[in-house]
């Protein structure tokens, strides 16, 4: 049924300027604006299917469902006849999980429908070289790799997606995000214009080639808590990569190394750095400190928890630089040490924002010494978060401890 008249003069909502109702649009799911608003009037059918202001960022979710590949598929056509020209930025969230359930044959036929209509999708969005940021989130029950099809993504930016093979297909990619369940060495090396790398997964590790990605500005590594940490021969690896990347200034190592690489010294560029690490109080293996060097007069901005910045205060003196501290995931068996590094914060003059997160109450040294640093430093913004139940370090909010500049572990 085609959408109704306009009334001859439009009154409410229907007068509204086209260039506010887009912008209320604009702030709505995709689907209810195809499946409401195209309905109400004639005009904003058009707007619905035609404003390039609101086909330029599009996410699309399309859950396990009898009907998965008759929508893939009319959104492989929509992408290709409506969005593609004007389309910059594109989330999808695929969810498939029956496929298992059939025989061989019907299997292998799925998925090559499956493959092959994605690939259409992908080709549709990378025909008019407008794509910048991509994010795909396949919930499937197979392996799927994106292989050569990706080469028409030329104009891509940033990438967000589960671990690639043919990674070839990249080379002027400079901003890759993934999420990995299978280890895959790939030609790494080939990435050479990477300026942000961002791995997580339980199978994350530094990837072969990482010395020769010699631009990279920004890089985080992270496992799920539950998962191991880095065996020695992938901590090796990254500590001999390190100092190729003279161009970094954000490191986030999470949940992969037990205390920071001493190779972390030779980052005289670095002004970024988050450690996290499993912290085991009858664990009776030192967590380490950071490493003395040059590179500590340029850090600018520090996170770790207080068991590591306690143990570098000593080396911390030279951080003449350092505007922001955040002390992460306190315990109560921590207080005393939360209370020694905000003592050393109130003396540094250089400092403009601290964030302590703590698990269960703040002692009441701990909330004299909040108080004592505000008062000797006014400048000094000061946030105390306390949580009932500890945060999934995988899931750690960097961004709320590095507001005004780029998370640590993200990329810029």
């Amino acid at each position: 049924m085609p959408p109704p008249s306009d009334a001859d003069s439009p009154s409410g909502i229907l007068a509204l300027p086209e260039e506010l109702l887009v912008h209320v649009f604009a702030g709505m799911d995709l689907a209810d604006r195809h499946r409401g608003l195209a309905l109400c009037c004639r005009g904003w059918h058009r707007l619905v299917c035609s404003s390039p202001m609101l086909l330029r960022s599009v996410s699309v979710s399309i859950p396990n469902t009898p009907a998965f590949m008759t929508r893939l598929r009319s959104l492989c056509q929509w992408l290709l006849r409506r969005a593609a020209p004007h389309m910059e930025q594109l989330r999808l969230r695929l969810s498939h999980e029956a496929a298992g359930a059939w025989n061989d044959v019907e299997s292998q036929w799925w998925r090559l429908d499956f493959t092959t209509t994605l690939a259409a999708a992908m080709a549709a969005c990378g025909m008019h070289g407008r794509l910048r940021d991509l994010s795909l989130q396949l919930d499937i029950d197979f392996s799927i790799h994106l292989g050569s099809w990706m080469a028409p993504l030329a104009s891509l930016q940033r990438l967000t997606a589960a671990l690639l093979t043919n990674l070839q297909q990249l080379v002027l990619l400079p901003r890759l995000e993934t999420s990995d369940e299978e280890e895959d060495d790939g030609p790494w090396e080939q990435l050479c214009s990477l300026t942000c790398l961002r791995m997580s997964g339980f199978s994350t590790r530094a990837p072969r080639g990482l010395g020769a990605l010699t631009q990279l500005r920004s890089l985080h590594l992270a496992r799920p808590s539950g998962g191991d940490l880095f065996s020695s021969a992938e901590a090796e690896l990254l500590h001999e990569a390190l100092p190729a990347l003279q161009h970094l200034t954000h490191l986030g190592l999470e949940l992969v190394l037990l205390s920071p690489p001493a190779s972390l010294a030779s980052l005289r560029q670095l002004r970024s750095f988050g450690f996290l690490s499993y912290e085991d109080s009858d664990d009776p293996e030192d967590p380490g400190q950071l490493p003395a060097g040059p590179w500590v007069a340029g850090l600018q901005r520090l996170a770790g928890s207080c068991s590591l910045l306690t143990a570098s205060l000593p080396v911390l003196e030279a951080a003449s630089q350092l505007q922001e501290l955040g002390l992460l995931v306190v315990v109560d068996s921590e207080q005393q040490a939360a209370l020694r590094i905000l003592q050393w914060a109130a003396g540094r003059p250089a400092l403009r924002r601290v964030r302590v997160e703590c698990l269960g109450r703040l002692g009441s040294a701990v909330r004299r010494a909040v108080s004592g640093a505000a008062r000797q430093l006014p400048q000094l913004e000061l946030d105390v978060y306390q949580f009932e139940d500890p945060p999934w370090l995988d899931e750690y909010d960097w961004q709320a401890v590095f507001p005004d500049l780029p998370p640590v572990p993200s990329c810029p």
